[in-house]
């Protein structure tokens, strides 16, 4: 079998290490993740092309609005579609922590009938942009109407893109912390599960659909605390 040690490079359609991984990757549950990402889209564009019976913004200006996150989410959802498990879960982290970022240094205005954007980035006195981490998107989340349990669940989906974004080292860090519990303790699945390779698709399905519940919570909050109608 040829590896990736081989001194000739190795066509991606030859790599038998590679064949398997697509196969272990993309093929099993793939009818399953289809009919998920499909259910995904559907609840994220739900009256996007409707002008809501109220006064209120439509739906698809709304998404507009969070273009940035909203590319992002939707490339995720369609990594999940072809087994990119992993790609999928990074990817829902970042349209949250972007979205979170626009709620915490823009809000939405009304211009000359047309929705846009005002600008509230803050600079030090050397006129350098201050740093936003996710400390302070958090406040920012809170401020609109997150309650700390809403925005735990959201980090907690911020965190499953981090260990996958910095897998190697999280995977050391996890191996140390379970092997510092009583052997009882290292039993529970809870503990033993961080110590594996990659995101199961049970996870990836948690992350996408909790992703698109706070995606879709965001925007209608935003909205509705600046009452933009």
């Amino acid at each position: 079998m040829e590896t990736y040690e081989s001194k000739e490079s190795i066509p991606y359609s030859k790599s038998e290490e590679l064949r398997i991984w697509r196969w272990l990757t993309k093929e099993p549950f793939k009818h399953e993740r289809e009919e998920f990402a499909d259910k995904i889209l559907d609840r994220y564009f739900k009256g996007y092309d409707k002008i809501q019976e109220s006064n209120k913004v439509p739906e698809r200006q709304k998404i507009d609005f969070f273009w940035e996150a909203n590319q992002l989410f939707l490339e995720a959802v369609e990594c999940y579609r072809e087994g990119y498990l992993e790609a999928a879960v990074i990817l829902v982290r970042s349209a949250l922590e972007s979205a979170a970022y626009k709620i915490t240094t823009r809000r939405p205005i009304r211009a000359q009938g047309w929705l846009s954007e005002a600008c509230n980035l803050k600079y030090s006195s050397k006129g350098r942009r201050k740093k936003y981490t996710w400390k302070k998107l958090r406040k920012g989340l809170k401020y609109i109407g997150f309650d700390e349990s809403q925005i735990q669940k959201i980090h907690k989906i911020v965190e499953k893109g981090n260990f996958v974004a910095h897998f190697l080292n999280k995977y050391d860090e996890y191996v140390k912390e379970l092997y510092e519990l009583k052997p009882e303790e290292q039993q529970k699945e809870e503990n033993w599960m961080k110590v594996k390779f990659g995101i199961t698709k049970g996870e990836a399905d948690e992350v996408l659909e909790e992703g698109c519940t706070y995606m879709i919570e965001m925007r209608n909050k935003l909205f509705d605390f600046y009452h933009i109608y």
